[in-house]
């Protein structure tokens, strides 16, 4: 028995991918991924609808006598044509359940155009129809014993996490794919909280186009993935190991330059979004309460005063957070520009001892500050003779005297080369220390 509480990535990742198939499962109910597979496989492939063949591709994956997920049974799913919502509920042996959210279907397109509007609103807002949808799907399904697991890809990610952050004491872990971010501005201290704990895992396949599409505030919790030059949006993307593991990948350079972006307009646009959101939602409200009296109003009022107060708070956190997020961005770009691009930064590893004879330095100053002070030694018996001589000897004496004037250039000279002796040792103390 395969529980879903000890999965390995592609089994986990695999899961974020039934729920593609939510329209064809909703015919059977009561019946375990094994029998389902079994069942389309021995249709003709030409009989095939779309979703049997997608579901019956992640299925034999897997060995057939050998299936961690065949013993998988349907609870549960909603589809709904009109939103674009769909999931699907499943349950394992011992008695965990698991809840797997519909992502986008395809490009902009008539089929899945109120997909995208949802998509929209929920990254501008914070909310939106299907994230509503999302919810009650899980308290009609969920476990009351808190053994729930929660699963999505790309917007099915993000119904996985506004369900998570509303439900995360009654949710075991959460596992996604390329998710698109939650608006972390509507989120409070709490939740966000929850979303940087180790019940969230996320996976970002290197090269993908959704996950920076937003600010995701569970960005601690992402491993970035080998890709094997496919669609990098795409579960078939992924480069597993033979035990099921994924290999560590690495962000492209192009997609620090886009997210910085992000971080500068994000906030302002989600900002916007979520006050928006955040009125709306108060107009309704107060427009129920009003029908209920004025002590109801009342009640509403301390209610959104609390709101706003923990709205100041979360966008505080929210910006330690993204500066956090973003010095650590810009270290990875500058180490990586180090150790590839910059020629004196590799010497200088290779070569930690800088090779500048600072004791040297310090010796010419010994010898300039001793022959000045025999300069001045002269200018002094020099100053003397200006009573002694004739006018004939004056000139002479002058002439003398004006040389031993560069004695101030000689201390110039000196304290040069002690500062720069000094400076040497300093910088070579620091760049020691540092690499």
């Amino acid at each position: 028995m395969s529980s879903l509480a000890n999965l390995n990535d592609q089994q986990n990742l695999t899961l974020t991918q039934i729920s593609y198939s939510s329209n064809m499962l909703s015919k059977h109910h009561g019946k375990t991924f094994g029998e389902i597979a079994d069942y389309i496989s021995k249709k003709n492939p030409k009989d095939r609808s779309e979703e049997e063949a997608k579901f019956l591709k992640l299925m034999e994956q897997f060995p057939s006598d050998n299936n961690p997920l065949a013993n998988y049974k349907v609870v549960g799913t909603a589809n709904n044509s009109s939103s674009g919502f769909g999931a699907v509920c499943f349950s394992d042996e011992n008695g965990n359940t698991g809840f797997s959210y519909r992502g986008t279907d395809g490009p902009p397109s008539k089929k899945s155009i109120n997909d995208w509007l949802d998509n929209g609103e929920a990254a501008v807002t914070g909310d939106s129809k299907q994230c509503q949808e999302a919810e009650e799907f899980f308290e009609k399904y969920s476990d009351p014993n808190g053994n729930n697991y929660l699963y999505g890809h790309s917007k099915g990610g993000n119904l996985s996490e506004y369900v998570f952050v509303r439900n995360h004491e009654k949710i075991k872990g959460m596992h996604l794919l390329n998710p698109q971010p939650l608006n972390p501005m509507t989120l409070s201290a709490e939740q966000m909280a929850a979303l940087q704990s180790d019940k969230v895992d996320i996976v970002v396949v290197e090269g993908d186009y959704v996950w920076f599409l937003g600010l995701l505030p569970s960005y601690g919790n992402v491993r970035v993935v080998d890709s094997n030059d496919n669609d990098s949006h795409s579960y078939w993307s992924i480069n597993f190991n033979e035990d099921g593991s994924v290999s560590k990948g690495n962000h492209p350079l192009w997609e620090y330059f886009i997210y910085a972006l992000v971080l500068k307009y994000g906030p302002i646009i989600q900002g916007f979004g979520a006050i928006f959101g955040f009125i709306c939602d108060c107009a309704a409200e107060f427009v129920k309460l009003v029908k209920k009296g004025w002590e109801k109003c009342k009640e509403f009022i301390a209610w959104v005063t609390d709101k706003i107060k923990k709205f100041g708070k979360a966008l505080k956190e929210l910006a330690n957070d993204i500066g956090e997020f973003f010095t650590e961005m810009f270290n990875k770009v500058k180490n990586w520009y180090n150790k590839n691009l910059n020629k004196g930064f590799k010497y200088a590893t290779a070569n930690p001892q800088i090779v500048a004879d600072t004791y040297k330095l310090r010796q010419y100053a010994q010898r300039l500050q001793s022959v000045n002070s025999r300069v001045t030694k002269l200018d002094f018996r020099l100053d003397s003779l200006y009573w002694q001589v004739g006018l004939l000897d004056l000139w002479n004496l002058m002439h003398a005297d004006l040389l031993t004037s560069y004695s101030w250039r000689i201390n110039r000279c000196v304290s040069y080369l002690n500062e720069t002796a000094g400076d040497f040792e300093r910088v070579e103390t620091d760049l020691i220390n540092k690499l």
